[in-house]
């Protein structure tokens, strides 16, 4: 009997750091998927919507064969924070203009998705724009709330740890007693 009483000092923490680790790591996924999912689809709308605004852009520059307006624009687009690629092309694919951003890592093709918009005059597809993100830009944007969450639960669940370890001393001197 003696023994059973000791050992809520250690059987208590033990459950608190079990408990903590699969809640913890469970929590982690959980959110991490779920911000994930956010990521990929602001990137999906921003990307669709950049690609329709570079067709509308890139429709005046097509129907007056004004190739150096065009290239400005394109050059303008590379000013948006994770575009890394944006180009026009005509109706046969022949690149017409594009512009790229710097590589910001050492692999040599660190782009995204592809988001193509047809250029369309009068029901007629004259050309495509596309825009390509560089890969990860959206996800690095949320690796801040990554981490506060992962000190949150750290904050947490080091409470209940310490809770847990004192709660078990306290019990087991009281039915030492």
């Amino acid at each position: 009997m003696g023994k059973n009483k000791k050992s809520y000092a250690k059987i208590l923490p033990i459950l608190a750091i079990s408990f903590a680790i699969f809640i913890g790591t469970l929590g982690a996924l959980i959110i991490n998927q779920q911000i994930s999912v956010v990521a990929d689809k602001q990137e999906e709308y921003l990307g669709n919507t950049l690609g329709l605004q570079l067709a509308k852009v890139a429709k005046t520059s097509i129907i007056n064969k004004d190739i150096l307006s065009l290239q400005i624009e394109l050059d303008d687009m590379l000013a948006i924070d994770g575009v890394g690629y944006v180009a026009v092309y005509d109706a046969s694919k022949k690149i017409l203009a594009k512009a790229k951003g710097p590589i910001k890592k050492n692999t040599p093709d660190n782009l995204g998705s592809r988001y193509t918009s047809p250029i369309a005059i009068e029901n007629e597809i004259v050309g495509y724009g596309l825009i390509q993100f560089y890969d990860g830009f959206f996800i690095n944007n949320f690796r801040a709330i990554n981490i506060t969450i992962a000190l949150l639960f750290t904050g947490m669940f080091s409470i209940l740890i310490y809770a847990s370890v004192k709660s078990g001393k306290i019990l087991s001197l009281r039915l030492n007693r």
